[in-house]
């Protein structure tokens, strides 16, 4: 059997804390990866428009960040022909209806609650990872979002 080269993940989020938290994670999950992070939306952007023959295969994105927020960066992402393709999950504290209907609308993969609840964290971005390398069609709205159970 061929083995499987790692997934390209980027992390974006303007808090270290989380930065930590989501590459331990990463480390102790069965599916390799090679993990870049920033620390804003703007760096994102930047990164992926002078990187276009190394692209990542999936962007989780924090909803919540200073100046370009998550849903102005993933407009932004789908808005690009050369980036649209990039599966993007939004990986947040909290979810509004009214806001997971403009990022199902936006064209978001996934939406991931951040969560204290470790083994739940580990097993939505698994399925995340696992759908990826599946080339999953896109999700219902009912089923986009990957809530943890506490």
């Amino acid at each position: 059997m061929k083995p499987t080269s790692p997934l390209k993940v980027v992390f974006a989020d303007d808090d270290e804390d989380d930065h930590f938290i989501f590459a331990k994670t990463l480390d102790e999950i069965f599916i390799p990866t090679e993990l870049v992070c920033f620390d804003s939306s703007e760096v994102l952007i930047n990164f992926l428009e002078k990187n276009f023959s190394n692209l990542p295969d999936v962007i989780f994105l924090d909803l919540n960040m200073p100046r370009v927020n998550g849903l102005e960066c993933l407009i932004e992402i789908k808005r690009n022909e050369r980036l649209e393709h990039i599966p993007i999950v939004i990986y947040s504290t909290s979810f509004q209806p009214e806001i997971l209907d403009l990022l199902y609308k936006a064209d978001a993969y996934n939406c991931i609650l951040k969560s204290s609840n470790y083994k739940a964290r580990k097993e939505a971005i698994i399925s995340v990872f696992e759908s990826i390398r599946g080339n999953r069609v896109k999700l219902k709205r009912s089923e986009f979002v990957l809530v943890p159970v506490y």
